[in-house]
């Protein structure tokens, strides 16, 4: 075993750029903390290296703003799970309740599996959200997820691949992690079962993306180092997993270098009662467990584990 594990590391060293790794802030816009913790992370040597937005969220126009002012990658982050609608239309349709906002991520899923959903209404909210998006930045997005994994739910996976291609958009996030069961720390039985019924979507999901020409990542991690959940350990295990496995795949075909996303929610504790996407923040919104992230992706030990291991921080444009 020691000495494979020495072959490993050799092939890898071997390679000055082994991975270009994104590590992608997701819900850009939802506060003014939210941003101004994502781009505190951004200006410390890249510790994120893109972010996504919510065009719905309160401090979006800011957010876009700073992004500009500091040459942020931006992409955005499809919502259909929080807050309010930006399509007129769809205040009053299958996707909204009583007060006209979205029906939150397990109603959802609910309405969704019992065929309660149109998709012409997802659709036309889909389509209006990249529209906001072009008004506010001026470009198109290079890269869109989802809010919450919607976006590779049954039947939504077919519609969000048809807006945002209509679009040009190149590039998606592709929620599918190794190792789920490895993670002992990760013991919470609700949030286990959404990572796993989320892990199922994204297999799925795979073939429809690839029937568009969506483009993701190969490897995706950040679903189990969530919050408190994220230590410096942890992410390098993940980190290592994911090497070791595409080590052992350059057996098989011509390549000795591979593509990984981190999904991360940095962040500063949001103050406001107005935050979030029109419905005021949420418990996670105001809690610490945002700024611990922060202070993980920018801690040395993590920079010097990108430079032993040929990890290139990088944006979705970056890769070839």
């Amino acid at each position: 075993m020691h000495f494979r594990k020495t072959i490993i590391h050799k092939k890898r060293m071997a390679s000055k750029e082994f991975m270009k790794f994104v590590i992608n802030a997701d819900d850009f816009g939802y506060c003014d903390e939210r941003n101004r913790g994502i781009i505190d992370c951004f200006l410390h040597k890249k510790s994120i290296t893109s972010a996504s937005l919510l065009v719905n969220g309160q401090a979006a126009e800011s957010a876009v703003a700073q992004a500009k002012k500091y040459n942020l990658p931006l992409g955005l982050h499809m919502n259909v799970t929080e807050g309010k609608p930006i399509c007129p239309a769809t205040l009053q349709t299958s996707l909204t309740d009583d007060t006209g906002s979205f029906h939150d991520k397990m109603s959802f899923i609910t309405l969704l599996e019992s065929g309660s959903i149109n998709m012409p209404d997802l659709k036309r909210e889909m389509v209006a959200q990249i529209e906001l998006f072009i008004k506010l930045t001026g470009v198109c997005p290079v890269h869109v997820d989802g809010h919450q994994h919607v976006h590779i739910l049954p039947g939504v996976n077919q519609v969000f691949a048809e807006a945002v291609t209509s679009y040009g958009v190149n590039y998606t996030r592709l929620p599918y992690e190794i190792g789920l069961h490895d993670c002992d720390w990760f013991v919470s039985p609700s949030c286990l079962a959404f990572n796993e019924a989320c892990i199922e979507n994204a297999a799925a999901s795979r073939k429809i993306f690839n029937q568009f020409k969506l483009r993701h990542a190969e490897y995706f991690t950040g679903l189990m180092t969530l919050g408190s959940c994220m230590t410096v350990g942890r992410l390098q295990k993940k980190l290592n997993d994911i090497v070791s496995m595409a080590t052992k795949n350059f057996a098989s075909c011509d390549k000795n270098q591979v593509t990984c996303e981190l999904m991360v929610h940095p962040g500063y504790p949001a103050i406001s009662s107005d935050a979030g996407c029109g419905d005021g923040p949420d418990t996670f919104a105001m809690s610490v467990e945002r700024e611990h992230e922060m202070r993980i992706l920018r801690s040395d030990d993590m920079f010097e584990f990108y430079d032993n291991n040929g990890i290139i921080l990088c944006s979705f444009t970056d890769f070839s």
